[in-house]
């Protein structure tokens, strides 16, 4: 399963339509976390030299008008970071690996 149909499924789960970007409440729905960590996230956000993120768990976002907004693309890319780190360096033990 691609992050693009991952989101989808998730989006979906969280009964709201699929858009562009997402505001900060649907952003901390469809990942099942909380205000605080969602502004840790972008908090945590600082593009490299190539414009890629230095810390994978981080979230690139942008103000439009009084709320902060993530875009599609962005929470696409976030997954597949994500997913990828942990499959990378996460897990470190050969039964905890078996087990995905």
């Amino acid at each position: 399963m691609t992050a693009d149909e991952q989101l989808r499924e998730m989006v979906k789960a969280c009964g709201l339509p699929v858009r562009g970007s997402y505001r900060n409440a649907e952003i901390c729905m469809i990942l099942g976390i909380s205000r605080s960590t969602f502004c840790r996230l972008i908090a945590a956000w600082q593009p490299d030299a190539k414009g890629n993120p230095g810390v994978p768990y981080s979230l690139k976002s942008y103000m439009l008008r009084q709320s902060r907004r993530v875009s599609w693309a962005e929470l696409c890319d976030f997954l597949e970071r994500n997913d990828t780190w942990e499959r990378r360096y996460g897990m470190q033990v050969e039964r905890q690996l078996m087990l995905l």
